[in-house]
């Protein structure tokens, strides 16, 4: 459950980054028009924090949060690839058949990411909203196993397959799994036949490390 968490967090990567952006613009054009010369810019003076804090606190603690939520699962998904990568009981299987999920990154972007990008994150009103149904695509997605994709992992190095693959180590096609959406850092369309190791996330996301 926590692999599935962090892969969902982190699968949102570009709206953080979005987020975090317009907060900061937020707080600049606090410090540079709405103060209108008067606000001292060293933050360091707990005085100058203070004051920018009281008048832009939904931002900054937001921003704050939403950083420390990221790197806690970034965090984690390091540490179980470590693992998993060093452990010398991976499961292993032929692949049969792959073709590269190109459409997978764009789609996700447009579906889940962008219309998010709307809320108002200067109201408290929209950052409540906002997490409400953050909270419940989450609920819904990692129940249904619908983690369609990781757009940190792409950042990795990591790309996307529609694999055919054999849970067999034999060439008995009665353990073939089809249309599983592999995550790997080599090209598996140069591995048909081959036997690769893996680690199952859920019923059809795999993940060569």
């Amino acid at each position: 459950m926590e692999l599935k968490i962090a892969l969902f967090i982190t699968s949102f990567l570009p709206l953080w980054i979005s987020i975090i952006f317009v907060n900061i613009w937020s707080i600049i054009q606090y410090i540079f028009f709405k103060t209108k010369g008067n606000f001292n810019c060293n933050l360091f003076n707990l005085k100058n924090f203070m004051i920018l804090f009281s008048s832009q606190w939904l931002e900054i603690s937001f921003s704050i949060i939403l950083l420390i939520l990221f790197l806690i699962s970034a965090r984690y998904l390091y540490c179980f690839f470590y693992r998993n990568k060093k452990s010398i009981n991976k499961p292993v299987g032929i692949i049969k058949k792959v073709s590269r999920a190109y459409n997978l990154g764009s789609d996700y972007l447009l579906a889940y990411i962008l219309p998010m990008i709307a809320f108002n994150f200067s109201s408290l009103k929209d950052v409540i909203l906002f997490c409400i149904i953050f909270i419940i695509l989450g609920f819904l997605c990692i129940r249904n196993e619908n983690i369609y994709t990781n757009i940190y992992l792409e950042f990795l190095g990591y790309q996307m397959f529609f694999v055919n693959i054999n849970k067999n180590i034999t060439e008995d096609n009665i353990n073939l799994k089809e249309g599983i959406l592999f995550l790997s850092k080599n090209d598996l369309r140069l591995e048909i036949n081959q036997t690769i190791e893996y680690y199952e996330i859920t019923n059809y996301i795999y993940i060569n490390f």
